[in-house]
């Protein structure tokens, strides 16, 4: 799926903290009914020391439509432990792809 890690996260990494940021993730992903799935786990470190900055989960269910259109459903949820806040967000979007 080109857009399963590439479009989802909770931006807390925006920019790179001081002692750096290791992300350590697993990977799912399914094509089923006509529907891509993408699940995701990732554990978030400092590069520098052993520090947890926290851990997320990212999940998107996607389906094309009438050859040109695909609806998808994000969701990005981050756990905070001692590095910027709890965060959940959800996006609905709809892509229209021509060439």
């Amino acid at each position: 799926m080109k857009w399963s890690r590439r479009f989802l996260r909770a931006d807390k990494f925006l920019t790179t903290p001081p002692q750096g940021v290791r992300d350590f993730y697993v990977d799912a992903s399914v094509h089923r009914w006509g529907m891509d799935a993408s699940l995701v786990w990732h554990d978030f470190r400092a590069s520098a020391s052993s520090q947890s900055y926290g851990r997320e989960w990212d999940l998107s269910l996607g389906r094309k439509f009438a050859k040109r259109f695909e609806i998808l459903l994000k969701g990005a949820q981050y756990d905070a432990a001692g590095f910027s806040s709890d965060t959940r967000k959800w996006w609905l979007q709809l892509v229209a792809d021509y060439p």
